[in-house]
């Protein structure tokens, strides 16, 4: 078999979409109110750039225009020529319609999370005198958030079972300040209450492991010290620190 060398030319046709061309037909499509703000955003992007403002006539009469338009320079910005830029010429460019080119179908698109819609709408109809016109109201908001109190009375709810603990728990609940510290006297409350001293400390006991670490402590000791003990590092060396914080405040290592 004879090798021999041949020539074969082979025209065909292919479509390139260059990054100008995508954004002129993507302007194209553009409202008014979306093409001004896709200029305000380029503005702001680039410092360089500034809005041509209009400028009034002194004389008042505006000048005649031409009956010929002059031609745009070379150097004239693409989008202010509209029959270069119109669907019909971008069809004849790309010698196919902007239908087939970009379909109307947008595809399919996965939801990322949970429809909210309903929620705000049964919201907003549950507070018609509400001011907000979003769907949703700030007050049933606010009213969903735990207090402290709440927070320690459902513990005390699942770590209690006969209703005296319950009822002795809860008076020490109600003893707590803002920080969670307890407040009263033991003593105070087992009188208070008629109960026992030691079913009192029994129930401080217990209520001391509740989260987060370090509630129901009478003072900064005792909080390190509930806090440690949950993290399983109150080992001896900690526990002498710890109760010598008057030293280590006053820098005293003596």
């Amino acid at each position: 078999m004879a090798l021999a060398a041949k020539l074969q030319l082979r025209q065909s046709q292919s479509l390139v979409m260059t990054p100008q061309l995508m954004q002129s037909i993507r302007l194209l499509q553009l409202t008014h109110v979306e093409l001004d703000r896709f200029i305000d955003e380029e503005i702001e992007r680039n410092p360089l750039l500034e809005r041509a403002e209009p400028q009034d006539d002194a004389g008042g009469d505006q000048p005649q225009k031409s009956e010929t338009a002059p031609e745009p320079a070379a150097g004239d910005d693409w989008f202010e020529s509209e029959t270069e830029w119109s669907a019909e010429a971008i069809s004849e460019k790309l010698d196919s319609s902007l239908e087939n080119l970009f379909p109307d179908d947008p595809g399919t698109s996965e939801k990322l999370g949970p429809d909210l819609t309903a929620q705000w709408k049964s919201a907003s109809a549950g507070s018609a005198g509400s001011a907000s016109s979003e769907g949703f109201d700030v007050g049933e908001m606010a009213a969903t958030i735990v207090t402290l109190r709440e927070h320690v009375g459902e513990q005390i709810a699942l770590a209690f079972a006969k209703p005296a603990e319950r009822l002795i728990a809860g008076e020490l609940a109600d003893s707590l300040d803002e920080a969670g510290y307890l407040r009263a006297d033991l003593e105070e409350i087992a009188a208070r209450l008629g109960a026992d001293m030691g079913a009192v400390a029994r129930a401080l006991a217990v209520c001391q492991t509740f989260e987060p670490a370090g509630l129901f402590a009478r003072d900064l000791a005792e909080c390190l010290s509930l806090q440690l003990a949950a993290r399983d590092r109150l080992d001896p060396a900690m526990k002498a620190l710890v109760a010598n914080l008057e030293l280590l405040a006053r820098r005293d290592f003596q």
